[in-house]
């Protein structure tokens, strides 16, 4: 079997790829390499890198900005797949990378980052969806085995917050003349300033909903649901803030916000709306 052309190999990397000696020196670094640094705002070229060490070529943060970390992996140390997140050069965009190392037989290593943001969110969502199912299982256990319509609006919140995904929720009851949907539970959790869920947070009151009325011919989510008995999905972008019990706070921009409505039935009636909104 012919050598590698591990030169070859390196230039055809679609991925940021950085070649160094035994020493931690840049040899090399592709095109992929140069443009994933412009995204991060770096104004770097090739040859400003070249015969440097790499662990002053990554900006800090970077788990290779540790000379330590490198010279191990360079004298025989196992690494295991590291990871970088950035931001981009317009200071929203996060980037994620994994990095890995092969050692040369002749000394030196290929470094390839690998970006891995789409992966992540995906695995997130896969996490969410599970706890998100799991979540709907417990509450359709209880609205079965309790005939209590006060310890079941009591207990949905603590099942499904418990699952983690949501950021609000709410539930409201259809009157028996069905005229109107009042909302008889609403609560609200805390978020970051990138609204996420901080996690531990607790629960609280939404004293804004409690209690608020919709006539059932509204043009409204709540009572549009309640009237027809089909789930409604909205999705759209609202103000971030740095939490949701501070309306004072100035915006920091905006995120995605999905709301579901979903009918609580008994038989052919809609009795209740159960409604669920996640960052």
């Amino acid at each position: 079997m012919p050598p590698i052309d591990y030169p070859s190999v390196f230039s055809s990397l679609p991925m940021p790829a950085t070649l160094v000696d035994g020493e931690g020196t840049v040899v090399d670094i592709n095109e992929a390499c140069v443009r994933s640094m412009h995204r991060q705002g770096h104004d770097t070229t090739r040859e400003s890198c070249l015969g440097r060490r790499i662990w002053e070529t990554v900006s800090d943060g970077d788990p290779l900005s540790s000379r330590e970390v490198v010279l191990g992996f360079l004298s025989g140390q196992s690494l295991p797949p590291l990871h970088h997140r950035s931001t981009g050069a317009d200071g929203d965009t996060s980037t994620l990378h994994e990095i890995s190392v092969t050692a040369l037989p002749q000394g030196g290593a290929i470094i390839v980052r690998e970006e891995i943001t789409e992966r992540e969110a995906q695995a997130e969502r896969l996490q969410e969806t599970s706890r998100f199912l799991q979540a709907y299982a417990s509450v359709g256990r209880m609205v079965l085995e309790s005939l209590d319509l006060e310890e079941i609006l009591d207990a949905m919140p603590r099942e499904l917050v418990q699952a983690g995904v949501f950021r609000s929720l709410m539930i409201a009851v259809v009157d028996e003349q069905r005229s109107f949907v009042e909302v008889q539970r609403s609560f609200v959790r805390e978020v970051d300033e990138h609204g996420r869920i901080i996690p531990g947070s607790a629960i609280r009151p939404n004293g804004n909903m409690n209690g608020r009325r919709f006539l059932l011919t509204e043009d409204n989510p709540t009572p549009t649901v309640a009237r027809t008995g089909e789930i409604v999905l909205e999705r759209g972008e609202e103000p971030r803030r740095a939490t949701t019990n501070d309306e004072s706070m100035a915006h920091v921009g905006t995120r995605i916000r999905v709301s579901i409505f979903f009918p609580v039935k008994a038989g052919d009636h809609v009795i209740a709306v159960l409604a669920t909104a996640a960052a």
